[in-house]
């Protein structure tokens, strides 16, 4: 039925004492809300929807809501459903189009029927906070959620190596190796490739750049045939897009250096689904608090040929990291890394416990 308007000339005023009102004020009103109404329609009094019948598979077993907010930025509700079988979700019903939307659908939520979820808040229409009295605060980006329903592309960022841009003449710092694997929408290897060796020497560019490391790598994964059939690849700046031309299809690779004939060491490179939760939902993606880092960073103090003087050589170091997520959660600092401190000039470099003099 087409909404039925009316030109309201009377006022609400609660504010009065009721002794004192005026012809044409009101104390209260029944199904009448003056505020932001359904269509952004700002400080206009509508009538309050009543309730409407909306048609969504639920899983086997039994359901209940336990929580639900209507947020005005996004026109949206969002509602929380335990399910006695472990297959709670979080759903997104926008009134306008009728469409009901699971934006996560795991045990990882941990729902109780009996602890209701009367605390959330969705903050700038992107971040969904909540807590249930039973679990560590959660919190859900439902922009990531939402694009992880849709075709994924990924990017690969490019790691920085210092040394190979640095110190090219260095013959073991020359030969680096790419590799991949591709996996089908069950998770099983559908191919391997490994890259051609880059050295400083081969790239698109007289100088070796971290930029120009990855338009090599671009062409070299365009040009490969146990490659291209599953992907598309794009350079952006120092990082590769990488979009799946077969839905479900998914890459990990490494980066490995040849140190001048030995055999290689690898290290994972970062793939990651561009603006999007990756893999299988986990107990940290939606756990506001983040935890700290288990293992500390290591550092050892070295020479850089290029450079006249060493102001460094006689100082101590320590290091620590922490982790900043992509919606600005920080972890607490790692343990600190070992002393680093000078090895050359004498210093004994197995006496760990003691900071030597090299002066």
């Amino acid at each position: 039925m087409a909404d039925q308007q009316k030109i309201f000339f009377e006022k609400i005023n609660s504010d009065k004492d009721p002794r004192t009102l005026q012809p044409g004020e009101y104390l209260d009103a029944w199904n009448v809300h003056v505020g932001l109404s359904e269509g952004n329609k700002s400080g206009i009094p509508s009538s309050l929807k009543g309730m409407v019948q909306v048609s969504y598979p639920l899983p086997g077993g039994i359901n209940k809501a336990i929580g639900g907010i209507w947020d005005n930025r996004t026109q949206s509700v969002f509602g929380f459903i335990w399910n006695s079988n472990g297959q709670h979700r979080i759903v997104q019903y926008i009134p306008a189009t009728g469409t009901v939307t699971a934006l996560i659908a795991d045990q990882i939520l941990n729902f109780d029927e009996n602890h209701l979820i009367t605390g959330a808040e969705l903050v700038n229409g992107e971040l969904l906070y909540w807590t249930d009295n039973i679990n560590q605060p959660r919190k859900l980006n439902i922009l990531q959620a939402q694009a992880k329903l849709k075709p994924l592309s990924y990017t690969l960022f490019v790691p920085f190596l210092p040394d190979y841009f640095n110190f090219p003449s260095q013959p073991y710092h020359r030969d680096f190796v790419f590799s991949f694997t591709v996996f089908n929408g069950n998770g099983n290897q559908v191919s391997g490739l490994t890259t051609q060796t880059f050295t400083p020497y081969n790239l698109p560019s007289a100088t070796p750049t971290q930029q120009a490391l990855t338009q090599a790598l671009v062409a070299a994964l365009n040009a490969n045939l146990n490659f291209n059939p599953y992907f598309t690849v794009v350079a952006n700046g120092t990082e590769i897009i990488i979009t799946p031309l077969i839905s479900g299809y998914t890459i990990s690779g490494q980066c490995g250096n040849y140190a001048g004939g030995s055999p290689p060491w690898f290290v994972n490179l970062l793939i990651q689904p561009t603006g999007a939760y990756s893999g299988p939902w986990k107990e940290d993606l939606i756990t506001w608090r983040k935890l700290t880092p288990s293992c500390e960073p290591t550092a050892t103090l070295g020479a850089d040929p290029t450079r006249a003087a060493n102001r460094i050589s006689r100082l101590v170091f320590q290091f620590a990291v922490a982790y900043r997520y992509h919606d600005g959660e920080i972890t607490p600092p790692s343990k600190y890394s070992d002393l680093a401190y000078d090895t050359l000039g004498g210093c004994d470099v197995n006496n760990r416990g003691n900071v030597c003099n090299c002066g």
